[in-house]
């Protein structure tokens, strides 16, 4: 067998291999929904412009000596997870009450995590809640939580700025 059949078949075994050993958990959403329900389900929408981005990380200190015996801190078995912090100034509130003009939008990275990809200069319609949705994965976690932030991810309504998803909106608050 020559040298590049040889190496053919192992690569092919090895991506078949991977196939089998590597777990993935994407973002599974229900489907999408309709203004209403995104106003009902949901505890704030407001309108605004992004004007920061900064990237969190929390740790599970819980997990610190849990791998060891002899009770010394350890990086090598410690939880951790990262999300995007981002500041919000708000131009109109149609669900939700802020004590501020600016409030911190939180979100996943991405690549599975469910995070919404703001781009800082942008206006968007954001439906969010005062909860993580995170914390169904860890509810351990010392999550941001407050009066005045809100976590938002692909599987709400939230979308860049348009004109027809305002008057859905306006529309349906009338009703």
């Amino acid at each position: 067998m020559s040298f590049w059949s040889s190496f053919k078949i192992i690569v092919i075994f090895l991506i078949i291999l991977g196939f089998f050993t590597v777990k993935s958990y994407g973002c599974k959403c229900g489907g999408e929904e309709s203004v209403e329900e995104g106003i009902n389900r949901l505890s704030s929408v407001v309108v605004g412009t992004i004007i920061s981005k900064e990237l969190i990380t929390i740790q599970d200190s819980s997990t610190t000596n849990s791998f060891r015996k002899d009770n010394r801190a350890s990086d090598k078995h410690v939880y951790f997870i990262s999300f995007y912090k981002f500041d919000l100034a708000i131009q109109k509130v149609f669900k939700g009450e802020y004590r501020k003009d600016t409030i911190h939008i939180y979100t996943g990275k991405g690549h599975g995590d469910c995070g919404f990809n703001f781009i800082v200069g942008n206006k968007y319609i954001i439906y969010g809640s005062m909860e993580s949705y995170f914390s169904t994965i860890n509810p351990s976690l010392n999550y941001p939580k407050g009066t005045d932030i809100l976590w938002t991810n692909i599987c709400s309504r939230t979308t860049l700025f348009n004109r027809s998803e305002i008057e859905e909106i306006e529309k349906y608050k009338k009703s």
